[in-house]
């Protein structure tokens, strides 16, 4: 398997599936994109407050903040916790749904089936389940739990307990790396090949181990890529944000309310942008990953017997 043709291959048809972004990328990789930012920030924040003013630390600042909205406004107490609760739920759903229908038609349409985008909803809701339980055995397994659990500990328990559990997040981290690497085709396994949880986690270490030089350059290449995204988002959302709070500053005495409604039409412009990249993004790596799945497994289970 040529791994770089794979990926440009993933790429290219990434870029003719205009319509596979829109309607099954943006939104999940929009949702997750904010919570991963809101986490982001709340974990920075959480980290000055621990170091600058401990005493007042960040769980009570926005307890405080959010308790003074509702006692200013209790009118929008009940509909800001229905959107809350609408939004948490999109989120948890959403991204699985949509993996799940992606997995399906990218593999289909990668073996030249017949398949039209809304039978991804059919798909979505067949393997809705069993990604979102095999999602919870991988949470435990991610860099990104350790990473924020690691600040927590810090932020709650003090620099002394970081210090001490020190040696087991660097190992828990690296058993992430590894668990992260085995586990890289379980999804497919699951979609595809309609496997439970545990068969398709051995599985994939199984093709991993069997395939190790193929899977750790895929995830090298996926993680420049995703650098370079990254470095993107951060501009596309930095500098609108920059020129909006410049605007603000220079016009806000004399024109208050456009210097607002610039802000917001750069923020808005920002996260429409923001959206589209990363749904390209999704897709793009769900199809990295689908294409070398079905390209890795063509003869996974030929006997010693056959001809080659």
């Amino acid at each position: 398997m040529d791994t770089r043709l794979l990926i440009r291959k993933a790429w290219l048809y990434t870029q003719n599936r205009k319509r596979l972004v829109n309607i099954y990328g943006i939104l999940p990789a929009l949702l997750t994109t904010v919570v991963t930012i809101v986490i982001f920030a709340y974990q920075l924040f959480s980290l000055r407050q621990a170091v600058y003013d401990p005493s007042n630390p960040a769980y009570k600042f926005f307890y405080d903040y959010i308790l003074a909205i509702f006692n200013n406004y209790p009118s929008l107490t009940l509909p800001i916790i229905i959107a809350v609760l609408v939004f948490f739920l999109l989120e948890l759903a959403v991204p699985v749904f949509a993996e799940g229908s992606v997995i399906q038609i990218l593999a289909r349409e990668y073996n030249n089936q017949s398949v039209r985008l809304r039978d991804g909803i059919k798909y979505g809701m067949q393997n809705f389940l069993v990604l979102l339980e095999l999602h919870g055995v991988l949470f435990f397994f991610s860099f990104f739990t350790i990473f924020r659990g690691s600040i927590y500990l810090y932020v709650y328990l003090g620099k002394d307990f970081a210090s001490f559990f020190m040696p087991i997040i660097v190992l828990m981290s690296i058993v992430s790396i590894i668990a992260t690497l085995l586990f890289a085709y379980a999804e497919n396994y699951v979609v595809i090949d309609e496997d439970n949880i545990f068969a398709a986690l051995k599985k994939s270490a199984s093709l991993v181990i069997f395939n190790l030089k193929e899977t750790v350059l895929i995830l090298f290449l996926l993680s420049l890529i995703g650098l370079r995204v990254l470095l993107n988002m951060v501009f596309v959302i930095g500098l609108p944000l920059l020129i909006s709070w410049i605007f603000s500053l220079i016009i806000q005495s004399q024109f208050f309310f456009l210097a607002k409604f610039v802000a917001l039409f750069l923020s808005l412009g920002s996260l429409v942008l923001l959206a589209k990249l990363a749904g390209t993004l999704f897709i793009f790596t769900k199809a990295v990953w689908v294409f070398s799945f079905l390209e890795l497994t063509k003869n996974e289970d030929k006997s010693a017997r056959e001809s080659g």
